[in-house]
């Protein structure tokens, strides 16, 4: 299988794919508290799950392989006023190059099975990794 190319829809992901329901973030923030805390994104793509966590009161970074998901994730940023909270950036799940301990929360919404999972995980920054 070839190498599929996300960022040729970045917009039309931005745009009409749905984002998780407040439940989700009810669900997350249950087990780590989102205001306050430092979070990663893994292949953020348009920035869904991460712009949400930045309006919850969370710093964002968001990763993405694809540099057209990472414009779309910024723009999206500007657009709702959450630059200052909310940063991305153009990297790979399993090497970061981020610091350890770095986060106090990891996401990866709907695309943990594009992942080499055991590297994602020793890559995920937490001081400790716990799935939910």
């Amino acid at each position: 299988m070839g190498k599929i190319d996300f960022g040729r829809h970045s917009d039309d992901y931005a745009e009409y794919r749905p984002g998780f329901p407040p439940s989700f973030y009810q669900r997350i923030d249950a087990i780590c508290r989102i205001d306050g805390s430092r979070s990663l994104d893994l292949a953020t793509g348009p920035g869904t799950v991460a712009l949400e966590l930045a309006a919850r009161g969370s710093t964002v970074v968001g990763i993405d392989i694809s540099a057209e998901q990472i414009a779309t994730a910024q723009r999206v940023a500007r657009a709702r006023n959450l630059r200052e909270s909310a940063h991305f950036i153009v990297a790979n799940a399993e090497h970061t190059s981020l610091a350890a301990n770095a986060f106090d929360l990891v996401t990866a919404g709907q695309c943990w099975h594009w992942f080499a999972s055991a590297a994602a995980m020793a890559d995920s920054k937490l001081p400790c990794s716990r799935a939910a």
